[in-house]
């Protein structure tokens, strides 16, 4: 079927396009609200969550299955202890960019973070049939045949109107966070994937939410999705 990365900024209503595309073309959905999901799922119990098979009772138990294998393999290996491995990820997982990118560079967190991030996302790429939204997917499947890599942006006072209206915050307050967010979600590109996450050639299709609304963007990119995956083979 597809394997779909979309990177956005804030208040371009990503969430919301990429949510319809799943919905549309009967994909799976990861955001970083699932990815932190997963990574709790391992303080519960596991074996419970995740059949042997693989095959899992939801989305989340998918992902945790895919973290601890990601430990499994890294406690075989000498790298990290898989106790405290599983709980320490929730934490590493929830970071914001900016807590990603405070951290000093080359640290055994952000080893195991950026180890884990690449596990899931490549280990759903394999399975075929998701919808993968920021963290880097762009990046991290940017060689990888049969993905789509779309990036949504607007005008800076359309995204503001948006987080404003949002979070019934001033317009000013939301000015800030957005310009803030927009700076910390660059310097994260840079630091885990030495990419400038506004380079146009990390991207099959660019889309300006503003002009489009919510609902053509959601059919641009599903009638890019198979065009995208014929071109590759």
């Amino acid at each position: 079927m597809a394997v779909i990365t979309i990177a956005g900024t804030m208040g371009s209503r990503v969430p919301e396009i990429g949510g319809g595309v799943a919905n549309a073309l009967g994909l799976d959905y990861l955001d970083h609200e699932i990815l932190v999901d997963g990574a709790r799922r391992l303080g519960v119990s596991v074996d419970v969550m995740v059949e042997r098979d693989e095959r899992c009772r939801s989305f989340g138990g998918k992902v945790a299955g895919l973290l601890r294998n990601f430990l499994e393999q890294s406690a075989s290996a000498g790298a990290v202890d898989p106790m405290t491995g599983s709980a320490g990820l929730e934490v590493l997982l929830s970071r914001s960019y900016n807590e990603a990118v405070s951290s000093p560079s080359s640290s055994p967190d952000d080893k195991l973070y950026i180890g884990a991030l690449k596990a899931v996302i490549e280990g759903l790429a394999r399975r075929d049939n998701v919808v993968i939204v920021g963290r880097g997917g762009q990046a991290i499947l940017h060689d990888r045949p049969n993905v789509l890599h779309v990036t949504i942006n607007a005008p800076f006072a359309w995204r503001v109107e948006n987080i404003a209206r949002r979070d019934g915050i001033p317009n000013e307050e939301a000015a800030r966070i957005i310009a803030d967010f927009d700076r910390q979600r660059a310097d994260y590109h840079k630091k885990f994937f030495k990419v400038d996450v506004n380079d146009p050639h990390l991207y099959d299709l660019g889309l300006n939410s503003e002009r489009l609304g919510v609902d053509r963007a959601r059919e641009a990119i599903c009638a890019a999705a198979p065009v995208r995956e014929m071109v590759a083979v």
